[in-house]
């Protein structure tokens, strides 16, 4: 399969592996090669078991990646980035929201679910059977 996918730069730093940036976008998956090369995989590109993986270890992550996301929103409110208003709105509906369904509603959780949800491409003889 063969998709246009946006420069990677659009998406994520070059050199970023953020956990964060990751969850708030929905085209590109980042790890460590096996090689201790930054990769980046095309969600649309990857394979069903890459993906069943990948979602996999975000569900363990779940509660570490909701504190993290808590703690990031203290440190941009600190630092001015975040009014008063928008560090209380922000921080109270992530508070509310439990770490599971927190990680369920980020758009990178969201896309893999999506991609596991679309039937897998015919192969072999069953092709020739669903035309």
């Amino acid at each position: 399969m063969t998709t246009t996918a946006p420069p990677v730069p659009e998406v994520l730093a070059v050199t970023e592996l953020s956990f964060t940036a990751l969850l708030q976008q929905h085209t590109v998956w980042r790890s460590w090669s096996n090689h201790g090369d930054l990769t980046t995989h095309y969600l649309a590109d990857m394979d069903r078991q890459h993906l069943l993986n990948v979602r996999a270890q975000l569900g363990r992550m779940a509660p570490e990646l909701h504190h993290l996301h808590l703690d990031q929103l203290t440190r941009a409110w600190r630092v001015g980035t975040l009014t008063d208003e928008e560090f209380w709105a922000q921080h109270g509906a992530a508070r509310l929201t439990g770490p599971q369904e927190w990680l369920d509603a980020q758009p990178l959780v969201i896309q893999i679910d999506q991609l596991l949800r679309e039937p897998a491409p015919a192969r072999g003889l069953l092709r020739m059977w669903r035309r």
